[in-house]
């Protein structure tokens, strides 16, 4: 009935990108998708994140952390970065905010928990009748900043969840994947291409919000450190061939999931999505699952090269990375490929300094409580690489999905890379 010296694999790690056929992988979002959670349970961490590169080269995020840890009550976190390449000038503000609800109470009006509020800001969904969705950012941080942003959806550009239904995004951990035995899951929601509008006040001075950017919608259903070892992210943006944008977020598994021995770790599965948009439309969902020691089971992937140790933080971090998206069109299953070189070394510098917007000491931006459970659970200082680089992006498509075959598209790329634990 037991055999202890079996070296059977187990499988304790179910990624999205195998739960679905890959000509299967677009999975519209309903309103359901992009609600509150809220899940008041151990180490559950619900964020919604808005990106925008602007038309005078800034950067800016926007991002409500939702935090549960143990007995504790919710934190509710309010971060905002905005950062000027031309001066390298950053403005980062994290707050903890006060009678955090969804759906947003405000006087007269009615909003369902794709809205929420708090005592600092309302984030407000809107749904309009040209088919466009939005999201209307009204926050005071400060005395000194103030955000007005509408971040809107356009009707032709779809949001997605890789994998349609109510599992559709979903990468769940332990043995048995049910929603009610698992260890824990990830899951993520889409806009991979909004435009913006709207203004950020610092110290009375206006920045003009005019841009295009994402939205994500994630949960961590277990703690952070037991979710991934490492993240990827790169969003590309241009306002070339009628609106361009490349999206990819990837993650690599701690060696307690993926396939195991009872004597050997079975971590270090990349789990990949990806996105490209052409002409202001989506066309193709992409995904990939990378086993260690295996051939990738999918086109798309974040590829360091050139890895280097950074002496101030000890990570091994990359000199340059190719991103790649390989996948098929939405609209008649051909195949869609995409590439996009970074370099993030400057030839008189050492380190991996072209482009750094910031490395993010993450304990540093989250509220104490989860500060105290990373630190303790993780044993390690977790950094968040950010770049902001101009960047090229070529694609390779099927006739009829957009102008052209192939395009070779300038644009700007924000990326991270994030490292949790060794």
């Amino acid at each position: 009935m037991f055999n202890f010296g079996s070296a059977e694999k187990v499988k304790n790690l179910h990624p999205v990108t195998e739960e679905f056929e890959s000509s299967q992988y677009f999975g519209p979002l309903t309103p359901k998708d992009t609600e509150w959670a809220t899940i008041n349970s151990n180490f559950v961490a619900e964020t919604q994140t808005f990106y925008s590169i602007l038309e005078d080269g800034q950067c800016l995020s926007v991002q409500v952390v939702h935090s549960h840890v143990g007995f504790w009550y919710p934190q509710i976190q309010f971060n905002f970065m905005l950062y000027n390449p031309t001066t390298a000038n950053k403005l980062w503000k994290s707050i903890s905010v006060n009678n955090f609800s969804t759906p947003a109470k405000v006087p007269g009006k009615s909003y369902d928990r794709r809205s929420c509020s708090a005592d600092q800001f309302t984030i407000l969904h809107e749904s309009l009748p040209n088919g466009d969705e939005s999201y209307r950012i009204n926050a005071k941080i400060d005395n000194e900043v103030q955000i007005i942003i509408n971040f809107i959806r356009p009707a032709s550009c779809a949001g997605f969840k890789l994998g349609d239904g109510p599992e559709g995004g979903y990468t769940s951990y332990g043995n048995d994947k049910s929603s009610n035995k698992r260890d824990g899951y990830v899951v993520h929601r889409f806009w991979p291409r909004v435009r913006t509008e709207g203004q950020v006040i610092i110290k009375g001075k206006l920045v003009d919000a005019v841009g295009h950017g994402a939205f994500i919608h994630a949960i961590q259903g277990m703690r952070a450190n037991l979710v991934a070892r490492s993240w990827n992210f790169a969003l590309f943006q241009s306002d070339q061939h009628g609106g361009v944008s490349s999206l990819l977020m990837e993650f690599e598994t701690t060696d307690g999931y993926g396939l195991a021995t009872r004597t050997e770790g079975g971590g270090g599965v990349k789990v990949t999505i990806g996105a490209l948009v052409a002409g202001d439309k989506l066309l193709s969902v992409t995904g990939s699952t990378t086993y260690p020691g295996q051939m990738p089971q999918g086109l798309t992937a974040a590829e360091y090269r050139n890895t280097i140790k950074d002496q101030e933080t000890a990570y091994i971090v990359p000199s340059e990375v190719r991103y790649v998206w390989g996948g098929a069109a939405i609209e008649n299953n051909k195949a869609i490929r995409a590439e996009m070189l970074v370099n993030y070394k400057n030839e008189k510098e050492e380190g991996v300094n072209r482009g750094l917007v910031e490395k993010v000491d993450f304990l540093a931006h989250i509220p104490y409580v989860v500060r105290k459970a990373v630190h303790v659970f993780a044993k390690t200082k977790p950094y968040i690489y950010q770049y902001l680089n101009p960047s090229e992006l070529q694609l390779d498509l099927p006739e009829g999905v957009a102008e052209a075959t192939k395009l070779t598209v300038q644009g700007t790329a924000f990326t991270e890379q994030s490292f949790i634990s060794p």
